[in-house]
C-alpha cells in the first residue's frame, strides 16, 4: 500500500524537513524567514526557492557536483539539528513537540541516508535499511517486493476462505516487517471467526520451523507452507542431514554408524540448542574422516538448530506429493488479494499506520459484504424467506 504522504528522494526529504523546521521555528519565535535563516544557520535561496533543486544553480548532471550539494544539506542538517535542540527549552511548551518531531525526522534521514568518508565530507551510504521515505507520512518505509522492485509504504497481510472468498483476517504493518511477524496473530484471529479452522496455506515466510510449531501447539491448526530449505552442501563433505538424531534419547548418529549421547547446550541466534560430540579416536580412523571434520584434529561436532525437530519433520512432510497437491489449492488464494487491491488497498487514503489498517479493514468489510450477497443470489427465495422469519 502506498503512503498517503509525498514520498521523497534523499535530496526532496534533506530539503523539505529543512524548510519544515524552519516554518515551525519562525511560527514559534514569530521570526522573519531571514532572521530564521540567520538562526539556524540555513541557506537562504533554501527557504525561498520553488524547489531544493531550484535553490541550488548548478549541473545536476554533475556527479561531483550533485554529491557537494548533498554533503552541505547534510551538514547544514546536522547543525539545524543541534540548534534547534538547544532553542527547545526557551520556547513555548505548545510549540516544542512539532519542532522536535520535525528534528528528529530530518536527523534520521541523515543517519540512514549517509557514511562519513576519511575526509569529513557526507556521503550516501548503500546500507541504508529501514528508511524513512515521506516526512509527511513518517511511518512508511521502503520495502523491496524482490531484488530489483522496491516499494514505498505499508504491506497488507490478509488471511481469507478460499472457497467462500471471504476475507477472516486483516493486518498492516510497516514495509520492513517480515511477513510472518504478523503470521500467528492473523491466524489466531482466524481461528476466533472460523472455529473450525484446522489448515492455513501460506507462501515461504509461513515455512519458518518455529511459526509452524507454535501455530500448531497454541493454535491447533497446521501451517502448509514451503519449509526453510537445507543449505546446499559441497559434493565432497557431508551435510547436517547425514546425521540421524534420535531427539526422544538425544543421540546423533553418524553415517558410518557411531552413536553419540555426548550432548552439550549451546545457543544459536540467542536460541537455546544442543551440539552433539564425538571422540577423536572414533573420528581420527574414520574412512569419512575427510569428508566430515577435514583438516580438525579433534572430534565431530554436530550443533543443532533450535527447532532442528521441526525443521526435519516438515521437510521429510513436504516431500510428500499427496501435500504438495493440497498447497496447490493456494493459488486460488491470490484471488482475496486481487480483491483488496481491486477496492483501493494500493493506495493510502490518509497519513499513517492506524489509518492505512483502518482502510484495510473497511475494504475487506465490502469484499464481505459482495460476496455475501453473491452467495445469496444463488440460493431460492424460499428458503432465505424462511430463514428470515
Amino acid at each position: 500500500m502506498k503512503p498517503y504522504g509525498a514520498v521523497r528522494d534523499t535530496l526532496g526529504l534533506l530539503g523539505e524537513g529543512l524548510r519544515r523546521i524552519a516554518r515551525r521555528f519562525g511560527a514559534a519565535t514569530d521570526t522573519s524567514p531571514a532572521g530564521v535563516a540567520k538562526t539556524l544557520a540555513l541557506p537562504p535561496p533554501l527557504l525561498t526557492a520553488p524547489s531544493t533543486k531550484g535553490a541550488f544553480p548548478i549541473d545536476w548532471k554533475d556527479a561531483d557536483a550533485r554529491a557537494g550539494v548533498l554533503n552541505q544539506l547534510a551538514q547544514t542538517a546536522r547543525g539545524c539539528v543541534r540548534r534547534v535542540r538547544r532553542q527547545l527549552p526557551h520556547l513555548a511548551r505548545s510549540t516544542r513537540r512539532g519542532l522536535l518531531q520535525a528534528a528528529r525526522h530530518l536527523n534520521r534521514v541523515v543517519r540512514q541516508d549517509f557514511d562519513i568518508d576519511n575526509d569529513g565530507r557526507m556521503t550516501l551510504s548503500r546500507r541504508t535499511k529501514d528508511r524513512l521515505v515521506s516526512l509527511t507520512d513518517p511511518q512508511a518505509r521502503r520495502f523491496y517486493k524482490s531484488r530489483t522492485q522496491p516499494v514505498d509504504g505499508f504491506k497488507v497481510h490478509a488471511l481469507g476462505e478460499i472457497k467462500s472468498q471471504f476475507i477472516v483476517a486483516v493486518a498492516v504493518t510497516s514495509g520492513t516487517v517480515h511477513d510472518g511477524v504478523p503470521a500467528k496473530a492473523l491466524i489466531r484471529r482466524a481461528k476466533s471467526v472460523v472455529p473450525g479452522l484446522w489448515r492455513v496455506l501460506g507462501d515461504g515466510a509461513y515455512g519458518k520451523a518455529k511459526l509452524r510449531r507454535q501455530v500448531r501447539e497454541e493454535l491447533q491448526v497446521e501451517v502448509l507452507a514451503p519449509p526453510t530449505a537445507a543449505p546446499a552442501p559441497r559434493a565432497d563433505r557431508l551435510s547436517k542431514s547425514d546425521f540421524v538424531v534420535d531427539f526422544r534419547s538425544q543421540t546423533a548418529t553418524c553415517p558410518q554408524g557411531v552413536t553419540t549421547a555426548d550432548a552439550v547446550p549451546a545457543r544459536q541466534g540467542g536460541e537455546p540448542t544442543v551440539t552433539f560430540r564425538w571422540p577423536q579416536t572414533s573420528c581420527q580412523n574414520c574412512p569419512a574422516r575427510v569428508a566430515c571434520r577435514p583438516g580438525k584434529t579433534v572430534g565431530k561436532r554436530l550443533q543443532l538448530h533450535p527447532e532442528e525437530e521441526e525443521l526435519r519433520a516438515s521437510r521429510a512432510a513436504w516431500a510428500k506429493p499427496e501435500l504438495r497437491a493440497a498447497y496447490r489449492k493456494r493459488i486460488q488464494g491470490e484471488r482475496l488479494m486481487r480483491c483488496l487491491t481491486r477496492h483501493g488497498a494500493r493506495q493510502a487514503r490518509a497519513w499513517g499506520l492506524v489509518s492505512a489498517e483502518r482502510q484495510a479493514y473497511l475494504i475487506a468489510m465490502v469484499n464481505n459484504l459482495k460476496q455475501l450477497a453473491r452467495h445469496l443470489q444463488t440460493r431460492p427465495t424460499e428458503s432465505l424467506l424462511a430463514e428470515l422469519l
